[in-house]
């Protein structure tokens, strides 16, 4: 294994300052071209390589190595913040495989000090496996399982194995090399589909990282992928405006229709994103006359007038049939909705408008079907408004939850 450091300049040490890479799918050469300066907040991820930590004690006690970080910028440590992980969605890593170490592990979303005590980590926003880019994968080298304990023992032309809930990726070792804590370039994305390994190095020491890069060799693909087919049914649309919120002059500010169909559209695309089959229907739609789908979900909100200061939070209810089916649906969506918004479930306060839900009866009776009240329009305004990507983002994990 070569041992000799690579060393960067300081333009790409600044995060501040970053090039744009012009990559050109013609020919072998990537160019690097100089952009115009943006200034964008600065991260404390953007100046080190992740799985950073001080040597374990011989209480096996370490933590983050903040003296990797250089010292005009550890003033960020005092705002350090974990990266939001995305939706689960089935084109991400689930599991890594790496047969001349004996490596066997699965992947979480992010390489934070909490998701590397699950397993080996994904760096949020790096490319999922096959893609064209490079997916960064982390882990530690002697706490916290020693997943990637002999990572440096790798050689060129070593497999690795990435698996997806739909396909599994073979990578080939190109190179093995340790690297300075700082030489962050080593997870910028070429027109290749490749991959990063990184951990800390030496085993004990932990001052420098070990990086393996490899290349995408094979895929295979899941011969029987099951497409999920999802229904969201944006209330009132199409029909009339639901709840009518006015302001001290009578004055229309916001309608029910309105914010259920934002974040209904919201929904669609964020599974859409995720490989889900999902048509985007109307209150009243024809075609919900005998819908067969994996799931269907009915969007709507609370009213605009003021109940009482314990109308805050949101309602979910299945059919009449409410098959174990239904039930299951209905707890993915208490608990993954109220998980992500932080509003109130409401489990006694349904209305007949929502057990009597005209749409129950008319779709097809093995379609699993549920109506959420996403929040009340009163007390709950500026959430549902200012945040509805939240809203969307809670609906659609209790939607992946159940398929």
């Amino acid at each position: 294994m070569n041992v000799q450091l690579n060393q960067h300049s300081k333009e790409t040490c600044d995060p501040i300052y970053r090039k744009t890479l012009a990559l050109s799918a013609n020919s072998e050469t990537t160019h690097a071209i100089v952009a115009t300066p943006t200034i964008r907040p600065i991260y404390v991820w953007d100046l080190v390589l992740p799985c950073g930590h001080t040597p374990p004690d011989s209480q096996g006690n370490t933590r983050f190595n903040e003296d990797e970080i250089p010292k005009e910028y550890r003033y960020l440590l005092e705002t350090l913040q974990e990266v939001s992980p995305p939706i689960p969605g089935p084109k991400q890593a689930t599991r890594i495989q790496i047969p001349t170490i004996r490596v066997d592990a699965p992947i979480v979303q992010g390489d934070g000090w909490e998701q590397l005590k699950k397993g080996v980590g994904q760096r949020i926003g790096s490319v999922n496996p096959g893609e064209l880019g490079n997916i960064v994968l982390c882990a530690h080298n002697d706490i916290y399982g020693e997943l990637f304990r002999y990572l440096d023992q790798l050689n060129k032309g070593d497999e690795i194995i990435i698996y997806t809930q739909e396909n599994k990726y073979t990578y080939s070792v190109t190179s093995v090399q340790p690297v300075d804590p700082t030489l962050v370039d080593v997870m910028l994305s070429f027109p290749k589909r490749t991959l990063t390994l990184i951990s800390a190095y030496p085993y004990l020491v932990d001052n420098m990282r070990v990086v393996v890069k490899a290349e995408l060799q094979s895929s295979i693909p899941d011969p029987n992928p099951k497409e999920i087919r999802v229904g969201i049914v944006s209330g009132h649309s199409g029909n009339d405006s639901g709840s009518v919120c006015l302001d001290g002059n009578g004055q229309v500010t916001l309608t029910e229709a309105d914010i259920n169909l934002n974040i209904a559209a919201l929904v669609q695309q964020k599974l859409l994103g995720l490989g889900y089959d999902v048509d985007l229907l109307r209150e009243f739609d024809p075609r919900l006359l005998g819908y067969k789908s994996d799931a269907l979900i009915s969007i709507h909100n609370d009213s605009c007038e003021y109940i009482n200061d314990q109308a805050t939070g949101f309602k979910v209810v299945s059919s009449i049939n409410n098959t174990d089916t239904e039930k299951h649906l209905v707890s993915c969506l208490v608990d993954k909705y109220g998980s992500t918004t932080g509003l109130v479930f409401h489990s006694g306060s349904t209305t007949f408008d929502m057990t009597g839900y005209h749409t129950f009866s008319e779709v097809d009776r093995s379609t699993p079907i549920v109506i959420i009240e996403a929040g009340f329009l009163k007390l709950d305004h500026n959430f549902l408004t200012q945040q509805t990507n939240t809203v969307a983002n809670g609906i659609a994990k209790g939607i992946i939850c159940f398929k």
